[in-house]
């Protein structure tokens, strides 16, 4: 194995174990959450040094690790902030707690190693860039696109949690739901906003393949993981379903389901086709 592959599958390794020794230690394997942003980021940073590409030679890659950076700090700081405002453990990690035998091994492999392998996936339109090294070798137009639905994704989704923290710093008692501001057109706008961040790295990062010589499905194939996993959790697997399943099962939730799009914004109505 390349000694530059070595070492980036050793840092990844050495971070999620650090994070479940964390963990261990606070009782709490939520600090896994904590840990996402910044660990998808130190992916994208591994990438690009394995590149040995400098901003000069590779300017898209640059762009890309500090936009990963930005969406990472973000993240950090919301679930940072959360994660210290409460001194108890997500109740999705203390129900595995309770539940699964072989508790510390599991925890290891399937929450932080896990993350680790996932990290790696999601960082991959950094990997992308990283096979065309000319500074000029990159479509303009493309990269304009796609940093505009960046931005627009990380505004909509901050603008969500902020919505979302807002209501229940309001609501203390946990009654009613929050269906208006973004929340009103989507049950999830945070979660569309997290979409539209990696659609638009996915789009940055296929913009050098349309002047190169390799074949551009290459170069798609592997930017596409990334908004390709994140898409498949959140509507499949950790996202939607699991909070959704959380959630009273009340008339006033199930009225909000019947008329509320479950992730891309749209006119509230009577009932939608769910996602």
């Amino acid at each position: 194995m390349d000694t530059k592959l070595q070492l980036f599958f050793s840092v990844i390794a050495i971070y999620v174990t650090l994070g479940f020794v964390l963990s261990v230690f606070l009782k709490r394997n939520d600090i896994a959450d904590v840990m996402w942003g910044p660990g998808v980021w130190l992916a994208s940073v591994m990438y690009l040094w394995s590149s040995q590409a400098t901003f000069g030679t590779n300017p898209i890659g640059y762009l890309s690790c500090a936009l990963v950076g930005v969406w990472a700090a973000r993240l950090f700081w919301h679930i940072g902030d959360r994660f210290l405002r409460t001194d108890t453990e997500d109740g999705r990690y203390s129900a595995w707690r309770k539940t699964w035998s072989l508790f510390y091994l599991r925890s290891y492999l399937q929450v932080f190693l896990l993350q680790g392998i996932l990290m790696t996936i999601v960082a991959m339109p950094t990997l992308s860039m990283t096979l065309y090294v000319s500074p000029g070798n990159y479509n303009s137009p493309l990269v304009a696109i796609g940093l505009v639905i960046f931005c627009f994704g990380l505004i909509y989704e901050w603008t969500a949690d902020y919505q979302l923290d807002d209501f229940k710093r309001n609501n203390k008692d946990d009654s009613g739901m929050l269906r208006e501001g973004l929340w009103k057109y989507s049950r999830q706008p945070n979660y569309f906003g997290e979409i539209c961040v990696w659609i638009g790295l996915f789009i940055i990062a296929i913009s050098p393949a349309l002047n190169a010589d390799q074949p551009l499905a290459v170069i798609v194939a592997i930017a596409f993981a990334s908004p390709a996993i994140i898409i498949f959790l959140l509507v499949k697997v950790s996202g939607i379903p699991m909070l959704e399943r959380r959630r009273k099962a009340g008339e006033e939730f199930q009225d909000y389901i019947n008329g509320t799009s479950a992730l891309v914004p749209w006119f509230p109505h009577r009932k939608v086709a769910e996602l």
